[in-house]
């Protein structure tokens, strides 16, 4: 036994830094909530971009999945929706009833996801999972006030901070496979043999920060970098979290995690993605002292301490290990190969408890253009209007005003989708969207029909780029409830 528990004792957790952890998801969560209810007419209302109807016509097993915004017509109740939201997270951070408020969070966030896929990213999958995750772990155990009543009832102060739990060995195993799955949903050469993926990721002028803009002339720099990220960050570190049998490994493979989300927080604008995986890698590490001061990590008392924790968790070792299976199935699956699959109720499963995920961060290979819309008003003597300039010259040169139109990760990964040949679907939703708004706030001046066009910026070898331009949509609204 002192050997089997001697392995494990690398997989325990501190709950102090878990209770850490909670404040950052928190105030992470508390952010990216305040930025969706800025856009809460657009994203999440039938007057938006994605009517319920249209997400269960063109999403249909989405009408399988848990979302109370499914069923919420009303904006004021919407709005009053968001509002509960914001209490339950701040109770998340200030650890108050932190399970309830965990679950809580869980599920109004999970329901968010399912009303609008199409602005989501791989930020969301971890923000979700880590919540999951933390349903069934103490993550209020300090710095909360759940922890601080407790005291006044009784001393905790020599409570060992130190704990083993099956379903954190499987939660450090998924956030090594957002790594290692990322990696190997890289397919194309300027990953793992040009070493061009970078220069490609910061050519996209609409994700380069001013320190991407630093580094970005430097192609050598760049060269090098991409192979750090691929080889080392994203398929040494997380083989080493997996199988951290010494305390060293498993924190060095966090130190190069942390690492990478800093390269991309700092060069790249890309949303929470960053701020989850540094809060969640955080959470992770092994302190020195595995136990009390007055126990060494390597006497029987420290075996004793791992073995009575595996002794107590049967049902979190059988819970831990279906969902393992089930997760390291649904990743396998998302592999350009057909060696692996999974069924269709595995798939509705994990995504109805809000664990599945797909890691294709710049995969296969790295976006090569951005672009910026024109949107092309016609009246009713045909005569035309710049709705983002509002003037009747239309510009198709890039400008700070059509180049900000969007604002927010959120509307980039929209406008992502958008364009897009497989996401027709929509193109007439955010016109519709458009024009309502525009007629709403100019009624002097309102428009009948919308061209929206997108100017296309290809990035080609040696620093070189082509300029086109696409038709996304014309839509007329009167004339369309006509063909309807």
């Amino acid at each position: 036994m002192f050997q089997f528990t001697n392995i494990f004792k690398n997989y325990v957790y501190d709950t102090r830094l878990l209770s850490f952890g909670r404040i950052l998801i928190g105030l992470i969560l508390f952010i990216d909530v305040i930025f969706r209810y800025q856009h809460l007419v657009p994203h999440y209302t039938n007057q938006g971009v994605l009517p319920v109807s249209v997400l269960k016509t063109y999403y249909p097993f989405y009408q399988y999945y848990f979302s109370i915004h499914n069923f919420i017509t009303s904006i004021l109740l919407l709005k009053m929706l968001f509002f509960i939201h914001f209490v339950a997270v701040f109770f998340l951070i200030i650890g108050y009833k932190t399970r309830l408020f965990t679950i809580i969070n869980f599920i109004l966030l999970l329901s968010l996801h399912h009303r609008n896929p199409l602005i989501l990213q791989g930020g969301d999958d971890l923000l979700r999972i880590t919540l999951f995750y933390m349903i069934f772990l103490p993550w209020g155990r300090y710095y909360s006030l759940d922890a601080y009543l407790l005291a006044k009832q009784e001393s905790i102060k020599n409570e060992n901070p130190i704990e083993f739990s099956w379903i954190f060995v499987l939660f450090l195993i998924n956030v090594a496979f957002v790594y290692l799955f990322s990696a190997l949903l890289k397919t194309s050469d300027e990953w793992r043999k040009t070493g061009d993926a970078i220069y490609y990721a910061l050519s996209l002028s609409t994700l380069r920060t001013p320190i991407g803009e630093i580094i970005y002339p430097h192609y050598k720099l760049l060269k090098i970098t991409t192979y750090i990220v691929y080889y080392i960050q994203e398929i040494l570190a997380p083989v080493l979290l997996i199988i951290s049998f010494h305390r060293f490994i498993r924190n060095l493979s966090i130190v190069l995690i942390i690492l990478l989300h800093l390269f991309i927080v700092s060069s790249l604008k890309v949303g929470i993605f960053p701020f989850i995986g540094i809060s969640t890698a955080l959470m992770l590490f092994l302190p020195k002292n595995l136990f009390n001061k007055k126990d060494d990590e390597h006497s029987p008392l420290a075996s004793l301490v791992i073995s009575t924790k595996l002794k107590q968790s049967k049902w979190n070792f059988y819970f831990s290990m279906i969902l393992f299976v089930l997760i390291l199935r649904y990743n396998l699956a998302t592999l350009p190969t057909h060696y692996f699959s999974i069924s269709l109720v595995e798939d509705r499963l994990l995504n109805s408890i809000g664990l599945a995920q797909r890691w294709n961060m710049f995969s296969p290979g790295v976006k090569r253009y951005d672009g910026y819309l024109v949107l092309r008003g016609i009246k009713k003597d045909n005569s035309e209007w710049d709705i983002i300039h509002n003037t009747s010259n239309i510009h198709y040169e890039p400008t700070s005003q059509n180049k900000h139109f969007l604002c927010g990760d959120r509307w980039r990964k929209f406008l992502e989708n958008y364009e897009q040949v497989h996401y027709n679907f929509i193109k007439p939703y955010f016109c519709y969207y458009l024009i309502h708004q525009w007629n709403n706030q100019h009624p002097e001046n309102t428009i009948e029909a919308l061209n929206i066009l997108f100017v296309k910026k290809t990035t080609l070898p040696n620093y070189q780029y082509k300029t086109e331009i696409e038709n996304l949509c014309l839509c007329n609204p009167s004339f369309d409830n006509q063909l309807q």
